[in-house]
């Protein structure tokens, strides 16, 4: 049986928590795919649905804490999956990604971007163009 968090649950229902954790017990022991890739799953789908409360939290916790899922890999299938959730979805929940990283206490670096700023500076002129020349008309 996999590891699944289920504490959050127990506060909100104790029974809900006994259903979503046979839920879960039957769908992690489906076989094709790891937990792993379960859990990123679970996490995709909770993007495309806009879940983004206890069950999206709970998901990361479970992949990340649990499963030593890298909080790199969380990032990039929210970022792989925006044109298929839709950018506003995707965007919201990396909106709430480091509010549940925090809470967690996950190491946030990895998976960033080295420079978080763009230079707005214009590109300079190519050195083998020069500029158009105008005829007299």
């Amino acid at each position: 049986m996999v590891d699944l968090p289920s504490s959050p649950l127990a506060e909100v229902d104790a029974i809900f928590e006994q259903m979503a954790l046979e839920t879960g017990s039957r769908t992690f022991g489906l076989a094709g795919t790891s937990s792993r890739e379960k859990f990123l799953q679970l996490i995709a789908h909770d993007v495309c649905r806009l879940n983004l409360g206890l069950a999206f939290k709970m998901h990361v916790m479970a992949a990340v804490k649990m499963h030593s899922v890298p909080y790199a890999d969380v990032l990039a299938v929210i970022r792989f999956i925006a044109p298929y959730s839709g950018y506003p979805a995707a965007a919201d929940a990396l909106g709430r990604l480091p509010a549940i990283a925090v809470e967690l206490g996950l190491d946030t670096t990895a998976g960033r971007p080295r420079s978080a700023t763009r230079s707005t500076a214009a590109a300079p002129a190519s050195p083998t163009r020069s500029p158009p020349r105008r005829t007299p008309g």
